[in-house]
């Protein structure tokens, strides 16, 4: 009896030992996924914000050189500047050209606002509030000198201006004046009237001097009450240090901090924007952080968040699970050392047990997630909710235990959920669909993660009972600023192919006719659409490399020379390797360095058949489809039926034969064959 009840010890130590290996070590990779989630997190949080603000400084930027520049070309301002007296001491009066330009100055000075009219927040941080702060605008000839100016402009450094670039516009960087109030400055180059755009055709400048308030700083502050040490800020490199320009949470003097060594948050974000970064700010304080580099300026823009802050309420939850699942490991194995004392006495007591400490950890975890989240059965009954699922169906948790989905969280939107559901127990697989929520007017868009359970852990429910973890999150925000960054990379596509196709008339808009070919032929094929776009991008720059080459190559009818007609051929591998750096979201360079492979591996990489890229041999078609319908300044252009049928000739050989069938499938049933022709514009059926 001794021997069985110490082999029964020890067999109940080895699954006490089992339980805590396998729960502890389940437990670490838990938590170490859920560190990497939330840093994942906050870096997509401060990506965003960095992107939002560096948007509005920059356009705030722009927008005061693009009036200034306007004002520059006006008619009258150029006359009367040119009849301008060289010293406009020597006279009287004021003569009534310089009379007409200060008024014309002053008028536009008020309304963009270079001429201030309310106290800034450069006065809440030390400047003196009875000092009326200065700035406006003047007019100063080639060398900087003074003509004409506004009331209250400043003393300009006549010198520093007469050394700003000629032709070109120029930023006065961010200073601090004696009285600590912040002013920026803009050059503009004012020309004759009709005459050329050139340094040195430039008769003098219009100076902008505005000074830095509420307007400005408003669009770095803080615009989230819950993220309570977020701070935005522009910095600027001086040597190896970083200094911040615009006011700080501290509140310390304007300018006054500075970030020296390779370790400082600063410093790191001037030399490696777009990073995301830990490290330590100005108060020697650990941030996250990422930056970005403002268009047109020498500033640096930084978004930043306390660590503790960030991972404060994550490190809490973290404390809870932990000890909810180590409270749940000893209940078990307090339940099996139950069990083996009296096992029939025991055993309900056990399993009550078990399932109060599978409910506890349950709640204890659910409720710390950020998201929304609930579990429902086969029938679309909710069985459990975590504090912020409760919140959004506006019921407490208790109440929408046994309550159909539609009623708690609206019909259209479960509906739509409903086949995801369906499917993932059908399949027993975690799916992850994006859905619809909102009004018309404000649509949001929910990315839904479902889980597959064998068994809803809710005390009460005959076991098995079958359901589905149900996880939301509002993604609508991430996705506006990726079509935002999509259709920013599209239109500068689209000038850069402009620009080339204007260099060769006789192949305008080729880039753009091979880029609708290969999209339409893409999808023919029932490319994913990331291939496609990666195809038709590719080939609306496969042309960038014949910026190098002269347009009198590009457009001679006569013979070229061997040097000149291997330049032109090789303009294409010229493309790819100028695009080799950029980070697109396929593989746009490599399409379009084996673009110039044969299927039959005699290209000049030897690669042959499905070694080359899908994109790739889309490309080399239609390039060559396009080249031929083409008129050239040595030849006319094939008729389409004529083209295909050449391009058919090299199918098996420099051509793909299923690019070559779907490319015809294209033409013949999808509207390719229109477009070509010039009958249509491209559309999502035929293309582009």
């Amino acid at each position: 009896m001794r021997r069985s009840n110490r082999s029964a010890g020890a067999g109940i130590a080895a699954i006490a030992a089992i339980i805590l290996v396998v729960g502890g070590t389940g437990l670490a990779l838990f938590l170490q996924h859920e560190k990497s989630r939330e840093l994942t997190s906050w870096r997509n949080t401060l990506d965003i914000t960095a992107d939002t603000r560096t948007r509005e400084v920059g356009q705030w930027v722009q927008t005061r050189f693009k009036e200034l520049t306007a004002l520059s070309e006006n008619a009258s301002l150029q006359i009367y500047f040119t009849q301008l007296p060289t010293d406009e001491a020597t006279a009287d009066e004021p003569p009534a050209q310089a009379q007409y330009l200060r008024s014309l100055l002053a008028l536009t000075a008020q309304r963009l606002e270079f001429e201030p009219t309310a106290p800034s927040l450069s006065q809440q941080v030390g400047a003196s509030v009875g000092t009326p702060e200065q700035g406006g605008l003047a007019l100063v000839d080639r060398n900087g000198k003074l003509l004409v100016s506004t009331s209250r402009m400043p003393k300009l450094d006549e010198a520093a201006i007469a050394a700003a670039p000629k032709g070109e516009t120029s930023l006065i960087d961010i200073a601090t004046s004696e009285d600590g109030k912040q002013t920026v400055g803009f050059i503009v180059p004012v020309y004759g009237v009709q005459g050329e755009r050139t340094a040195a055709a430039q008769i003098g400048s219009i100076v902008g001097i505005t000074p830095l308030n509420d307007s400005f700083y408003g669009m770095l502050a803080a615009q989230n009450g819950s993220m309570k040490t977020l701070e935005v800020a522009l910095l600027r490199s001086e040597g190896d240090s970083a200094r911040y320009l615009t006011p700080l949470r501290d509140r310390s003097p304007l300018m006054s901090r500075r970030e020296e060594g390779a370790n400082s948050a600063a410093a790191s974000a001037i030399a490696t924007p777009q990073q995301f970064g830990q490290m330590l700010d100005y108060r020697s304080t650990p941030v996250l952080f990422t930056a970005r580099e403002v268009p047109n300026t020498p500033w640096t823009l930084i978004a930043k968040i306390d660590r503790a802050e960030a991972f404060g309420a994550a490190a809490q939850w973290r404390n809870t699970v932990i000890a909810a699942v180590s409270l749940l490991m000893l209940a078990l194995i307090a339940s099996i050392v139950g069990i083996w004392r009296n096992a029939s006495a025991r055993q309900s007591l056990r399993a009550a047990n078990e399932a109060g400490a599978r409910a506890e950890l349950l709640a204890a975890v659910a409720n710390h997630q950020p998201e929304p989240l609930y579990i429902v059965d086969a029938q679309q009954r909710i069985w459990f909710t975590n504090r912020q699922a409760a919140e959004l169906m506006q019921a407490k948790p208790a109440d929408l235990r046994g309550k159909e989905l539609s009623s708690a969280i609206g019909a259209a939107y479960a509906q739509s959920l409903a086949p995801a559901i369906e499917r993932t127990l059908e399949e027993g697989a975690a799916q992850a669909v994006d859905l619809q929520r909102g009004n018309a007017k404000a649509p949001r868009t929910i990315n839904a993660r479902l889980v597959p359970l064998a068994h809803i852990p809710v005390a009460g429910l005959p076991e098995p009972t079958p359901g589905v973890l149900v996880v939301e999150q509002d993604i609508t925000d991430a996705l506006s600023e990726r079509e935002h960054r999509s259709q920013t990379l599209q239109q500068l596509v689209q000038v850069i192919v402009s620009r080339i196709d204007r260099r060769d008339p006789h192949a305008a808009e080729h880039s753009a006719k091979v880029a609708t070919l290969a999209a339409g032929t893409a999808r023919s094929m029932g490319l994913d659409s990331a291939m496609v776009d990666t195809t038709e991008t590719a080939a609306r720059l496969m042309n960038l490399g014949k910026m190098d080459i002269p347009a009198e190559w590009l457009t001679r009818s006569g013979k070229l020379k061997t040097e000149e007609r291997d330049t032109i051929r090789n303009a294409v591998a010229t493309s790819a390797e100028l695009l080799a750096g950029i980070a697109f979201t396929g593989p746009v360079a490599e399409t379009l360095r084996q673009s110039q492979e044969f299927v039959d591996g005699t290209g000049p990489a030897s690669k042959k058949g499905d070694q080359i890229l899908i994109s790739a041999r889309i490309i080399a078609a239609a390039n060559a489809l396009v080249g031929m319908l083409s008129t050239r300044a040595w030849r006319d252009g094939m008729k389409l039926d004529e083209a295909m049928q050449t391009l058919q000739q090299g199918s098996g050989k420099q051509f793909d034969r299923k690019v070559i069938t779907a490319m015809a499938n294209y033409l013949d049933n999808l509207g390719g064959a229109q477009y070509m022709a010039g009958e249509t514009k491209p559309t999502a059926k035929t293309g582009s």
